[in-house]
């Protein structure tokens, strides 16, 4: 295996005692454990740290990067997650707010950063959200945003009672789902 295939150990240890023998894990536990690894996760791997003449080294390090800015997306998807299944919708919205800036280009992620903001009340926020993924999927890649996004922003637009049943409607997005998106004409 090439040296910049291999990975980093994991890290299995856990702050979090495990449940009880025998019992099932709750989802405070569950919430409690991705909260933690969460914030492990500090941004670039080796953020600055270089080698001279080392591409091996480099590459390594870009691999290594990528890999745990994903692992880092996917436990703040289950987070978010698991935190509005708790109520903690609050919490969630500042947790769905740090995965879209870890990956601007994710539409689900705007998604349900929208659906959160609908769901407690803050309408703008969620139409505000709407318009920077709108303006980020022009500006970087030429697209619209898939009919899902803007059938949920209507959704929210048109909620003029203040109900949210039909925000509720729009399916929460997949981890990591993606589509093929509209180019802007």
């Amino acid at each position: 295996m090439p040296r910049s295939a291999r990975r980093a150990p994991r890290c299995t240890r856990s702050p979090w005692p495990p449940p009880r023998a025998g019992a099932p894990a709750t989802p405070k536990h569950h919430a409690h454990r991705l909260e933690h690894a969460a914030a492990l996760y500090r941004g670039g791997f080796l953020t600055g740290f270089a080698l001279r003449d080392s591409a091996e080294f480099d590459e390594w390090m870009i691999v290594v990067t990528e890999e745990l800015r994903r692992e880092c997306g996917s436990v703040l998807e289950r987070l978010v997650d698991g935190l509005a299944d708790l109520g903690r919708v609050d919490d969630a919205i500042a947790h769905a707010r740090r995965l879209v800036t870890l990956d601007q280009l994710h539409e689900p992620a705007h998604r349900r950063l929208m659906q959160l903001y609908a769901t407690c009340g803050r309408r703008a926020d969620a139409i505000r959200q709407y318009r920077e993924c709108v303006a980020i999927l022009d500006r970087e890649l030429g697209v619209r945003p898939l009919d899902e996004t803007t059938a949920l922003h209507r959704a929210i637009v048109e909620d003029r009672d203040g109900s949210t049943d039909q925000v509720a409607e729009v399916e929460r997005p997949r981890p990591r789902e993606r589509g093929l998106a509209q180019p802007v004409n």
